[in-house]
C-alpha cells in the first residue's frame, strides 16, 4: 500500500555544483534508464547521469528534487544536503482545522491542501476527496480503494506522512463533514467535524494500520455520527427516517431491522437534506401517501419495546433505536 517513489531510485547521488569531500573512492557503472516523475518521462541533461552501483540505482539529488518542485543546496559546513519542498504546503493539525471549514468550495480547499490524491464514496454515496500532506519528499500512499478510503497509518506514525484530511462534498460540491489524521505528543489522533460543526477528537493509539475509514459509520449511540437518525412514535405505529441538514442521504438497499423482521427500502430511494421518511410499522398506523408499509411488522403486530436497527446497502449498522417502540 505504501511506497518511496522517487520514479525507480533506490538511492541517491549529490550532483552539485560544490566540490564533493569523498574520503575513499568507489567504482560504479553508468546506468541507462527511463526517469518517470509523476507520471511523466524526464530526460537528463550532459551534466547528470545514473549510476549502479552494487544493483542499486543512484539518480542525481537536485535533477530528482527540482523535477518535483523542490529546492536542492549543500551546506559545506556540516556537510549536509539541503531539501526544501516549496511545492508543499507547510501545515499542522491547528492550521488545517481553523482554516478548514463547512461550505468551503473544492477551490477553497484546494488553496490550503493542494489538490487530493484520491477520490472516493463514502457509506452514504457521497462524493470524497482525500488530501495528503507528506512528511518525507517523495512519499506517497497508494489505495486504489473507491469506496471509504484506508487512512494510511503506518505512514502516519512513521512519519513519512504529516496527515490526511478526508473530505465529504455535498451537492453543490462544498464541504458537508471531514476528517483529519495526524500525530499529537507520540499519539495518533483523529478530529472529525460533522455537519453540526461539533469536532470530536479521538486517539487511534492500538489501531491496527489500514484499518480506518475516515466515512464508515459509528455503533449507534453516538448522535454526531447519524447522518441518517431514527424516530419513532409510539402512538401512530410510526418509524420515521431522517436526513441531517446538509446532506441527501443515498437510502436505497438499506435495511429496518427489528425481532428479526426486515424491511428492505427500494433501490434508489434517497432523502435529501432535512427531508424524512415514513415507515407504518404496526397495526394503530394510518398509511398516508408517501410512506412505506413494513407489512410483516404490521400483522405481526410488534411488540413496542422491540429494539429497531437501520443497516445500511453494505451491511453495516448506521444507528439504533434500543428501547424500541
Amino acid at each position: 500500500m505504501k511506497k518511496l517513489v522517487f520514479g525507480f531510485a533506490l538511492g541517491v547521488m549529490l550532483t552539485l555544483t560544490t566540490a564533493a569531500l569523498a574520503a575513499d573512492s568507489v567504482q560504479a557503472l553508468l546506468f541507462q534508464a527511463r526517469l518517470l516523475i509523476n507520471g511523466e518521462q524526464k530526460t537528463l541533461g550532459g551534466d547528470y547521469a545514473v549510476l549502479n552501483y552494487k544493483g542499486h540505482a543512484y539518480v542525481p539529488v537536485r535533477f530528482i528534487g527540482e523535477q518535483m518542485g523542490a529546492k536542492v543546496g549543500y551546506n559545506p559546513q556540516n556537510q549536509t544536503i539541503l531539501i526544501d519542498a516549496v511545492g508543499v504546503p507547510k501545515l499542522d493539525r491547528k492550521q488545517v482545522l481553523e482554516g478548514l471549514r463547512l461550505g468551503l468550495s473544492e477551490s477553497q480547499v484546494a488553496g490550503l491542501l493542494g489538490q487530493p490524491a484520491n477520490t472516493f464514496k463514502d457509506h452514504l454515496g457521497h462524493a470524497g476527496s482525500r488530501y495528503d500532506v507528506p512528511g518525507l519528499l517523495g512519499y506517497t500512499y497508494q489505495d486504489d480503494s473507491i469506496l471509504d478510503d484506508e487512512v494510511d497509518l503506518g505512514g502516519i506514525r512513521e512519519g513519512h506522512m504529516q496527515m490526511q484530511v478526508f473530505v465529504i462534498w455535498n451537492e453543490s460540491r462544498q464541504v458537508a463533514t471531514f476528517s483529519l489524521y495526524s500525530m499529537e505528543d507520540g499519539h495518533l489522533k483523529e478530529y472529525r467535524i460533522f455537519p453540526n460543526g461539533q469536532i470530536r477528537e479521538t486517539s487511534l493509539d492500538g489501531i491496527e494500520p489500514d484499518s480506518v475509514h475516515p466515512a464508515e459509520p459509528r455503533p449507534a449511540g453516538d448522535d454526531l455520527t447519524r447522518f441518517v437518525s431514527l424516530q419513532v412514535d409510539e402512538q401512530s405505529d410510526t418509524i420515521t427516517l431522517v436526513s441531517d441538514n446538509s446532506l441527501t442521504a443515498h437510502v436505497g438497499g438499506w435495511k429496518l431491522v427489528s425481532d428479526g423482521l426486515t424491511l428492505e427500502i427500494s433501490s434508489g430511494t434517497e432523502l435529501e437534506a432535512g427531508a424524512s421518511l415514513a415507515v407504518a410499522a404496526g397495526p394503530d398506523a394510518t398509511i398516508r401517501d408517501g410512506m412505506l408499509t413494513w407489512t410483516a411488522m404490521i400483522e405481526a403486530g410488534r411488540p413496542r419495546l422491540t429494539p429497531v436497527q437501520l443497516y445500511n446497502a453494505q451491511g453495516e449498522l448506521i444507528t439504533e433505536r434500543k428501547g424500541g417502540f
